[in-house]
């Protein structure tokens, strides 16, 4: 991924700039304290990593269409997040991003842009003021451009995928919002009951989540290169970066559990896996455990997973409101499954793994978010309220989770977590 090499340069001179203004608002001069809340947003630019400022910016637009003003009563740029989104999302569907990050001389003109790509010189200058004002390019003379680390970050296919993902299917929600509360129904948090309908369902003509990306190649390939690249930047760690694989999996004198090592035997299954990134890095790491790596997912996904498969896994097609074919195996890993259902959904899936569980042997793992009680972080609680509306779907508190698999028959042997309220953890579960 491209990084902002001259970084901490900048973060220095920005520093120097902030104190002086520090100074001069001390002195009086009130049109200090202006500067110094646009010099607040650019430091924070200047700290967050590409992923991290994408990240934000997003999930501000998803469902942001109100105005309203800053805790100093000024207007307050968080507002516009949106209108970044709409210039964003049209500079990708018109080539000029693609463009401007894989031309040889880094600066590109407006004229240049229209040119390459065909699209209205006015409006690509247009659209630009804005995106280098918030940060995503830089603009270093009059209609004049170069991309930077998050300009680069942004042209990535999963990044690509993300934003298609998120403003062709996600910005309706949020525009029929309050339509749908003034039918009368309130809003409906899960689609349990025959005949309700979550926001969602009400702002897609009654088709849900799936069967839009069931009907629609396009939407689906974005999703799934959305999911596939979702740990880039450093934003998420890996699963098992957090779940001990040492500790757990490979004997030592304090673990005596050895894994078993027949050729049928069966190590990992990833349900739901997507593409197969969790489970393709994961046996890229431990090459060495013994036992078959098996990924799993819909008929659709897997065929193009057939494409370019990850070594050393094997495919294999299922659904997880059937049974669970793979029988005993020693990790049956869900990863940002939980989420997208209720508990009533939620005990369906997981019933046809755990009856596949050897009570004595297998774990089940989630990597989901585990609120906490209070102050949760800005992207967990992004995250949870996303949920509601994209899915019906939750992010659980650690007390929500522990009712959730004691009902099942589940017991949580630990909660595996980098201590960053920001992040997902790994909940190791055992069968009772």
């Amino acid at each position: 991924m491209q990084q902002d090499s001259e970084g901490p340069t900048k973060l220095e001179a920005l520093l120097e700039i902030i104190q002086k203004d520090v100074k001069a608002l001390k002195a009086g001069d009130h049109a200090a304290r202006t500067r110094l809340v646009d010099r607040s947003a650019q430091l924070q630019r200047a700290v967050e990593s590409p992923a991290e400022r994408t990240f934000k910016m997003r999930f501000a637009a998803g469902f942001s269409r109100g105005f309203y003003f800053d805790s100093n009563f000024s207007f307050s740029p968080r507002i516009f997040v949106f209108l970044q989104q709409f210039a964003i999302r049209i500079l990708i569907e018109n080539g000029a991003f693609a463009t401007l990050c894989a031309k040889g001389d880094p600066k590109i003109t407006a004229e240049e842009l229209s040119q390459a790509t065909g699209g209205d010189k006015l409006l690509i200058e247009r659209l630009m003021r804005l995106l280098a004002a918030v940060g995503v390019i830089d603009e270093v003379a009059e209609n004049t451009y170069k991309p930077n680390a998050i300009t680069h970050f942004m042209n990535q296919p999963g990044f690509i995928g993300a934003e298609k993902h998120h403003f062709e299917l996600h910005t309706s929600v949020g525009v029929r919002m309050v339509e749908y509360m003034r039918t009368g129904a309130g809003v409906e948090q899960f689609n349990d009951e025959p005949g309700k309908q979550a926001p969602w369902e009400y702002s897609h003509n009654g088709k849900s989540f799936w069967k839009i990306l069931e009907e629609d190649p396009e939407c689906k390939q974005d999703f799934d290169l959305y999911m596939a690249a979702r740990r880039q930047g450093d934003l998420v760690p890996e699963w098992f970066q957090l779940y001990p694989v040492g500790q757990e999996l490979v004997p030592t004198t304090s673990n005596l559990r050895s894994l078993k090592t027949g050729k049928d035997d069966v190590l990992l299954v990833d349900v739901a896996g997507g593409r197969g990134h969790d489970v393709g890095n994961f046996r890229a790491h431990f090459p060495q455990l013994p036992g078959r790596c098996i990924l799993q997912d819909l008929p659709e996904t897997i065929a193009q997973v057939r494409k370019t498969p990850p070594q050393g896994v094997e495919l294999m097609e299922y659904d997880f409101f059937t049974p669970q074919p793979v029988k005993g195996s020693r990790i049956y890993f869900f990863r940002n499954i939980a989420h997208d259902w209720s508990d009533l959904r939620c005990s369906e899936i997981f019933s046809h793994t755990i009856a596949a569980m050897d009570k004595d042997y297998s774990r089940i793992l989630f990597e989901d978010f585990v609120l906490p009680s209070t102050g949760a972080t800005y992207r967990s609680a992004s995250m949870d309220v996303h949920m509601l509306f994209s899915l019906a779907g939750i992010e659980r508190t650690e007390s929500h989770w522990r009712q959730l698999l004691r009902g099942l028959g589940l017991e949580i042997v630990r909660i595996w977590s980098d201590g960053i309220a920001e992040h997902e953890a790994v909940i190791e579960a055992r069968k009772v």
